[in-house]
């Protein structure tokens, strides 16, 4: 699945990721965090544009913990993945 595309525009929307650019939906998980069921979805940027910057970005050390992130499909580090 892709997500609606347009080529063109490389500037940011507010949470860090590129407007008008393709996105791949890789998988969609839950996540639970102080207690609350978080779904996330992992997407995949194939133009390498700079990385979404809000809660859950690669940034994110209080959300990221070791329990966290050993829910992440196919073993993807979210903290150290640029292309995801």
């Amino acid at each position: 699945m892709t997500a609606l595309a347009y080529t063109g525009s490389k500037t940011l929307a507010g949470c860090g990721l590129s407007n008008l650019e393709p996105y791949v939906v890789v998988k969609a998980f839950t996540v639970t965090y102080n207690s609350v069921e978080e779904k996330l979805i992992l997407l995949r940027d194939p133009s390498g544009t700079p990385g979404y910057t809000g809660d859950w970005s690669k940034t994110d050390t209080t959300r990221w913990t070791a329990d966290t992130i050993q829910h992440v499909p196919y073993l993807v580090d979210p903290t150290n993945a640029d292309y995801y």
